[in-house]
Formats: structure tokens, sequence, C-alpha cells
């Protein structure tokens, strides 16, 4: 187990994944193992197997949040493939549901907070979006993103002022997050 994540974190990721695997075979009934596999299955790009990992986790431990976290950033990135739009209002809604379960637990963890308040705007939930963005933004003053889709959630849940000020925040601090010069080139 530790040395797959050590092989994983040094981007062996075959070596990782026959590492896991092994580690299955002695204790078949570890999510955290099958949670770990899932993880680099992701990272391969290998979203079917990830999602089979995953969920072989959760079936072992329903809250395993490593598990949850992993079918929430597939399923999104699933949903946003083409191939898949019959189905993408199901795979978000699956999606929201898993990082809801992520954020269940206080802790940090901004990739999932600005995935969910990404999601929730996408399905039309956004009170939910404006309040998860707020949040994260809290802790990443400026990213813009984050400023983009709240002020995108905002007008949807007709805060106007909200989304006015997200706007205002993303004009001055550029479209990277670094301070924009159009308010210095004004004022020359």
């Amino acid at each position: 187990f530790l040395r797959g994540r050590q092989l994983a974190q040094r981007g062996d990721l075959a070596g990782a994944i026959s590492s896991f695997r092994r580690a299955l075979t002695l204790v078949p009934g570890a999510a955290d193992v099958h949670a770990e596999l899932a993880g680099v299955f992701a990272r391969e790009g290998r979203a079917a197997e990830a999602v089979s990992s995953a969920e072989a986790a959760l079936a072992l431990d329903p809250n395993n949040r490593e598990a949850h976290r992993i079918l929430a950033f597939v399923k999104s990135a699933v949903a946003d493939s083409p191939g898949y739009s019959a189905e993408s209002a199901s795979l978000v809604a699956q999606a929201i549901r898993h990082l809801e379960q992520v954020l269940a637990v206080p802790t940090s963890d901004l990739g999932a907070q600005l995935l969910l308040g990404r999601l929730y705007a996408q399905a039309g939930q956004f009170e939910k979006s404006v309040g998860t963005l707020k949040a994260f933004l809290a802790e990443e003053p400026g990213y813009p993103e984050a400023l983009l889709v709240l002020g995108q959630a905002a007008e949807g849940a007709g805060t106007a002022a909200a989304a006015t000020d997200a706007g205002r925040h993303l004009s001055h601090t550029g479209a990277r997050g670094r301070p924009s010069l159009r308010p210095h080139a004004t004022a020359l």
C-alpha cells in the first residue's frame, strides 16, 4: 500500500497500479487501497476503472472520503465530454452528491469546494453555488474561476449585488488573478 503511494507520487503510475493490485490480493477488503487505486486510474484517464475501483471502496466503506472524491471528479469530467450529453445531468447530480459527502466532514478541500460550486451552478442550484463559492473565496480571494462562476450563479439566483461585486473584483484582478493594469492605465 505505502509502496503504491510512493510510486504514484513519483509518477510511476503503472508501478503504483501493480503495487495496489498486489495489496488487494493480500487484503481484498481494504477500502483505502481500492480508493487509492481509483485515484491512480483517474490520473491515467482510465475513467471506467477509476469508477469501478471507487465503487468497490464505497461498497466496503460507504464513508470513504477519497472514493467519493474520485467519483465526483471523474463523473464531472465525463459529464463534460461530448459523447455523454444525454447523461450529463445525471452525472452532474451524482458528482454533486459525492462532493457533498466529501465536504460533510469539516476539512479544507478547495478543489472539491470549487468543483461543487461550479456543479451547483451548472445544475441550476444557484443559491448553493453562491454560498459554496463565497466560502471558497474566503480561503482563496480573487481566484478567477471562482469569481466568474460566482458572478454567473449570483445572476442566476437574482442577487445582482453579488454578481456585480464578483465582476468588479475580477476586472481588478485580471484573468489570471493578478492585479490588472487597467485601473492604473485609466488613471494615467
